[in-house]
């Protein structure tokens, strides 16, 4: 059932890009992508590239050229496997983003649009309905029956009454509309939101590392220790049979690369420390948030 405007114009095309150059458009702090140079640098810190290094090294001392630029490529197909990984995953991500992007109703040029949450830019005027999560901070302008769950920013376990007053007509992104319906224009988008306020708050609390990644920084740790004593076991054993310290070192690091006791857990912690998804470029908000599994009520005309 379609609402009628009750008089409500809103934006131009034109005030609409002129607001969003003034304003922002209504993204939440983005994650900034890994650069190349830190990607390289996390790939060149691992044990077994740098096993791989020393062996190349050694091949080139003892003058085997040929196993020499064999172990090259060796690094050259690790560091790729690593750079190309990454990419697919921010790929991927961003299809994932593309499909779950929320989206909401405006009023522009006198008609009710549907458009991509992130689009929304201050003095649009929104439509909004129970179920919905709000996709902007605003103030009410028209309600029937509102009320909004406000959990997510203050705690408070119970719908708080919405009305058309100084007191009780802001409205706050990321919030969901418990009962009714309502119209509003936006007053903060993106990161000046309170939603975004709280977001950029807890990003600069550093956090402590939780007891899995505890006890997966100490199983690195034995691990390393292992693989450095066994280096030196096998190193010993060899020098003492061959006789040749280059032979040796060859051995140790070929064996130690071979069974990976320095490498593997090194991948997993840095697997595991490396979740970069980023935070919903627009809280969530939209028609694509949760309904609480109950039907929808339709209410009759707006109250001004």
């Amino acid at each position: 059932m379609a609402y009628p405007n009750n008089g409500l114009k809103g934006f131009t095309s034109e005030e609409v890009l002129q607001s969003r150059k003034q304003s922002g458009s209504n993204r939440l702090y983005l994650h900034p992508k890994r650069p190349l140079v830190k990607m390289l640098a996390e790939v060149a810190t691992e044990p077994v590239f740098l096993l791989l290094l020393l062996t190349c090294g050694l091949y080139f001392a003892i003058g085997d050229r040929t196993e020499a630029w064999m172990m090259v490529g060796a690094v050259v197909f690790v560091t790729l496997i690593e750079i190309v990984q990454e990419f697919r995953s921010e790929k991927a991500l961003e299809a994932l983003r593309q499909f779950t992007r929320p989206r909401a109703v405006v009023i522009r040029n006198g008609e009710r649009l549907d458009v991509p949450v992130e689009d929304i830019v201050v003095n649009d005027i929104m439509v909004f309905e129970e179920g919905e999560r709000l996709p902007a901070d605003g103030l009410l302008l028209q309600q029937n029956d509102f009320s909004v769950d406000e959990a997510i920013l203050t705690g408070e376990s119970l719908p708080v009454n919405k009305t058309l007053t100084a007191e009780g007509n802001r409205l706050y992104q990321g919030t969901t509309v418990a009962s009714g319906m309502g119209i509003a224009r936006v007053s903060a988008v993106g990161g000046q939101t309170e939603f975004g306020k709280l977001g950029h708050s807890i990003e600069s609390i550093e956090s402590e590392p939780t007891p899995l990644q505890r006890q997966i920084d100490r199983f690195v740790r034995q691990m390393l220790l292992a693989g450095l004593l066994a280096f030196i076991v096998v190193l010993a054993i060899n020098f003492a049979h061959s006789g040749s310290i280059l032979s040796a070192l060859l051995f140790s690091a070929g064996f130690c690369a071979g069974v990976g006791a320095a490498g593997n857990p090194g991948r997993l912690h840095h697997l595991y420390g490396a979740g970069r998804l980023p935070h919903d470029e627009a809280a969530g908000a939209g028609k694509t948030t949760q309904n609480r599994g109950k039907p929808r009520r339709r209410h009759g005309n707006l109250s001004r």
